[in-house]
């Protein structure tokens, strides 16, 4: 299904999240900034760092690893992937491995199949001896600066490798079930992320019988077990409706790019952030005339430099605002009709 709808290459998302990936390779590895790089993406970036470089010691004689390809062979012959950054630290028998979300939606690191995928791959053809390999630690650990939890952006499981192997059994048979001839298509969270969701027909099933359920009476006062059973149940059921509904809503922003016409619903221009728009050198002798301390621009946003003590009038004269991506949105002609 995937392979028969791709990701489209001017995706808006998917073109952030490339760029704001190629910072944070930039940082880990010392290189030149990218062109295009917001200030969002920089603090970003240095958000990685700090979550990579304490462990690295750079000058330590640790290999790191960044956007560097893991066969995971062991797992499917057609499986691979490229972490984000990662290492082995043979000395105290540790795999660290780092992986970078610049999407807002909460990503959780425990039992994080994607991160498992690698620290599979990696063990695989890291060298390490059978007997020595059961005595290692793996830390795998995820830095997603735009969704703002409860524990933070930074978010690390840590377990041992004998536990690895039981995960990695089970994405084994995953792989088995999924490439074998008639193999049954099943609906779950995964399906938000899927390529093809709105082609789907078995997900297109699941969201009508969860508007359909939506539309049945429940008793007012549920008993334990019942409550329980019954917030799963709709847990669940919205979880496949948000990943019906974000699968149409691409196709239909897609189609009306194109030029068609989707009864119902409208594209609208979207406004970036606001930024600096004058040389490093400028925005700084600025603050020094203000008495304001802006001597890293590349870390001090617009909005900063205000609360720093920089009048909004003036830091307007010095920033832009671009434009945004542009979305979809319900088009209300009865509303449209009125104000005319």
């Amino acid at each position: 299904m995937c392979a028969q709808y791709p990701q489209r290459e001017d995706d808006p998302k998917a073109i952030e999240g490339q760029l704001a990936h190629a910072v944070v390779a930039a940082a880990l590895l010392g290189q030149d900034v990218p062109s295009g790089a917001t200030d969002e993406m920089l603090e970003g970036a240095d958000m990685m760092v700090d979550a990579v470089f304490p462990i690295v010691k750079p000058g330590a004689g640790l290999p790191l690893l960044v956007e560097s390809r893991v066969d995971c062979f062991n797992i499917h012959p057609d499986n691979w992937g490229t972490p984000d950054a990662w290492l082995i630290d043979r000395v105290y028998r540790r795999l660290y491995v780092w992986d970078y979300k610049f999407g807002h939606r909460y990503v959780d690191a425990f039992e994080n199949w994607q991160m498992i995928d690698y620290a599979c791959g990696i063990l695989k053809v890291s060298g390490v001896a059978k007997e020595d390999i059961d005595q290692y630690t793996v830390q795998l650990t995820i830095v997603q600066p735009r969704n703002y939890h409860k524990d933070g952006p930074v978010r690390t499981w840590v377990l041992g490798v004998p536990e690895l192997h039981g995960y990695g059994l089970r994405l084994r048979a995953a792989a088995e079930a999924a490439m074998t001839p008639g193999a049954q298509c099943t609906t779950g969270p995964e399906c938000l992320d899927c390529t093809a969701r709105h082609a789907c027909t078995t997900l297109q099933a699941v969201a009508y019988a969860s508007v359909d359920m939506s539309g049945e009476s429940i008793p007012f006062d549920l008993p334990p077990d019942a409550l329980g059973k019954e917030l799963s149940v709709m847990t669940a059921a919205a979880e496949r409706l948000k990943s019906r509904i974000s699968g149409l809503e691409d196709e239909a922003l897609a189609r009306i790019k194109q030029g068609a016409s989707v009864p119902g619903w409208l594209t609208e221009q979207g406004s970036g952030r606001e930024r600096w728009n004058k040389p490093v050198e400028e925005i700084v002798a600025l603050g020094e005339m203000m008495g304001v301390d802006l001597n890293k621009p590349a870390a001090i946003t617009p909005k900063q430099a205000i609360k720093a003590g920089i009048p909004a009038v003036v830091v307007a004269q010095y920033t832009e605002t671009p434009v945004g991506e542009i979305k979809l949105v319900p088009s209300n002609l009865r509303k449209v009709f009125a104000t005319k």
